[in-house]
């Protein structure tokens, strides 16, 4: 087995190989709706047909492991069709004993009735008598198949699992995490119709180039996720590109305005893409079409000078646009960028240094750098740009402490929001979203992100809390998952399964009622974990 190879678990279906391990050995596969370490034993390989193979693949040592050099105590490679004994037999028997000519099947009866020596691992002596050719390869095959073996034509039946299916697997995976996936936001949304146009018309609002600045809300396990989740779903369907940041206080703050700006450049998704990593081919788009000389005239003059020195075939070369990207990233400095660009062999480029050296510039060269990326986004095609802070509960709880660095950090934060503020007067196609659970009543305003920003920034275009769900919404969300649920897991759901999962739901909602603080995200995971226990008892 090789990395990228396609293969096939019994229970999890289709998978490619990303990485393998020697310890095991074991294998790193990704099942499309999720990633697992899996034993080699228990993977089958597909054949020419794209059916599963009848045997699973022989586990062997993967080709990263390292080779024993001359003289190990290793023992060395046998011929085709012979075992070899395992590693950890070898190394545990004497010198003496491993030069001894191994016992075979073809010697007199007395030789193999000798009373053996006890074994501390009988694991390892079931394949420590080398075999004839036909036989090695047998007993391979009988060694290699898992304990509970299932029918090949089963297995070939079981191993067509549609996109449906695995779209469904990946949402049932991403609700036991507390998460919704982008692709069934929609779908899995209660009671969010009036959130749901509150976002439709911020959109619109910075879709006519006036910029959007809202909080969204909400506590712990209340939906607070789910709501950017819908907010990142809408701006992808009405043509924005999206950088969801979560900030962490430490690496990730509104106190340093540089490693920040880095975090939202890496972050940005443009429409259509899976992952944020399409800026290159979308500059080379934008620069055949002409889009980039637009940038001077819309204010955008730091990016603009950077694109009038690239010649326009280094937009085709894939080393080139990596230093590139990275240089506009802040994730490589001006000098190095241009020092692998006369290394490709483009000389004569002078770029400017994005990065402010000094801490008093850093808040201004940061809005000035989001003002001019919105605008990159919007000459390559989209709307405009969402950038969406979540987390800023846990940055301000970092900096709440007394003392002269946090006082320092605090005051770092309020001159990056007064700087933001100024954006607001701008003619830019931007939605700045910032997200935060609320803090405590006796926490002192300044260390709460929903009243301190407001304050700093101004008033809101929109101030979103999460609500929490009625009974009738709880009903219809299960109804929902018990559906996600079937098409995740189709064979697991009978006739009499289905009636008690849906005779479920008025128990759960009357045991999430009772609870003193009622989290919709631990209603979701009780509802999962009865589904999975009814599937397990009706089978």
């Amino acid at each position: 087995m090789n990395v990228g190879d396609a293969v096939f678990h019994r229970d999890f279906g289709r998978g490619s190989i990303v990485r393998l391990y020697p310890e095991g050995p074991t294998a790193m596969v990704d099942f499309g709706y999720m990633m697992d370490l899996i034993p080699l034993s228990l993977l089958t390989g597909i054949g020419p047909d794209g059916l599963p193979l009848p045997v699973p693949v022989t586990p062997t040592t993967p080709k990263s492991a390292p080779v024993s050099p001359p003289g190990s105590t290793r023992a060395p490679r046998t011929q085709p069709g012979k075992l070899l004994p395992p590693v950890s037999a070898t190394r545990s028997q004497p010198a003496k004993t491993r030069s001894q000519p191994a016992m075979t099947r073809s010697e007199p009866a007395k030789t193999r009735s000798q009373p053996a020596k006890p074994n501390p691992n009988p694991k390892e002596s079931r394949t420590s008598v080398p075999l004839s050719d036909g036989e090695g390869v047998q007993r391979r095959a009988e060694s290699a198949l898992p304990r509970s073996s299932i029918p090949v034509a089963a297995v070939a039946a079981r191993s067509a699992l549609t996109s449906e299916t695995i779209d469904a697997r990946r949402a049932i995976v991403a609700l036991r995490l507390g998460q919704v996936l982008e692709s069934h936001v929609d779908h899995l949304s209660v009671g969010l119709a009036e959130v749901s146009s509150r976002f439709e018309r911020s959109l619109e609002q910075a879709q006519a180039h006036h910029p959007v600045f809202m909080m969204v809300e909400g506590a712990w396990g209340q939906g607070k996720t789910h709501l950017l989740t819908l907010l990142t779903a809408t701006a992808v369907r009405h043509g924005f590109a999206v950088s969801n940041v979560v900030m962490d206080g430490v690496g990730v703050t509104l106190s340093d305005p540089m490693q920040l700006l880095e975090a939202v450049t890496a972050a940005i998704r443009f429409p259509g893409d899976h992952l944020a990593a399409g800026l290159a081919s979308h500059l080379a788009v934008a620069r055949r079409k002409g889009d980039l000389e637009r940038l001077g005239h819309l204010g955008a003059t730091t990016l603009a000078s950077v694109f009038d020195q690239i010649p326009s075939m280094a937009f085709d070369e894939f080393d080139t646009m990596q230093v590139i990207e990275d240089y506009l990233a802040l994730a490589m400095p001006a000098s190095n960028a241009v020092y692998r660009l006369e290394y490709l062999g483009h000389r004569g480029i002078r770029l400017p240094a994005l990065r402010a050296r000094s801490v008093a510039d850093r808040a201004a060269r940061f809005t000035d750098l989001l003002f001019n990326w919105t605008q990159l986004c919007a000459v390559t095609g989209v709307r405009g740009l969402v950038v969406i802070l979540d987390e800023l509960d846990v940055e301000y709880a970092t900096t709440a402490r007394r003392g002269q660095q946090q006082a320092r950090l605090r005051e770092r934060r309020r001159e990056l929001l007064e700087a933001l503020r100024r954006l607001r007067s701008q003619r830019l196609p931007l939605v700045l979203a910032f997200a935060s659970a609320p803090a405590g009543f006796d926490v002192d305003p300044e260390h709460d992100a929903s009243t301190n920003i407001p304050e700093t920034v101004g008033a809101l275009d929109q101030h979103i809390i999460a609500p929490g769900p009625s009974d009738e919404g709880l009903r219809e969300l299960m109804t929902k998952v018990l559906t996600l649920y079937g098409q995740a897991y189709p064979d697991a759901l009978t006739g009499r399964t289905w009636t008690s999962a849906r005779e479920l739901a008025d128990r759960l909602i009357e045991t999430y009622r009772k609870q003193p603080n009622p989290v919709p995200r631990y209603f979701l995971r009780s509802a999962l974990e009865s589904l999975d226990l009814l599937c397990v008892q009706g089978r």
